[in-house]
């Protein structure tokens, strides 16, 4: 399993997507549910980081 490999249940996906529609959670804890949700749907790095507007380094591999 790649560090991108990430499975999750029903109810953290829920989470998380809860989070990304959050006005009260920081934009950093935003970002960082939208990478997670991303990659769970087996976007590539480079793929999540352009969605993000971040730069593919800040992601750890």
């Amino acid at each position: 399993m790649s560090a991108q490999d990430i499975v999750l249940s029903p109810e953290e996906s829920a989470e998380l997507s809860r989070r990304t529609r959050s006005a009260t959670i920081s934009q950093r804890d935003g970002r960082r549910a939208r990478v997670i949700l991303l990659a769970a749907q087996g976007c590539s790095r480079v793929e999540i980081s352009a969605r993000n507007r971040t730069i593919t380094f800040a992601m750890a591999p």
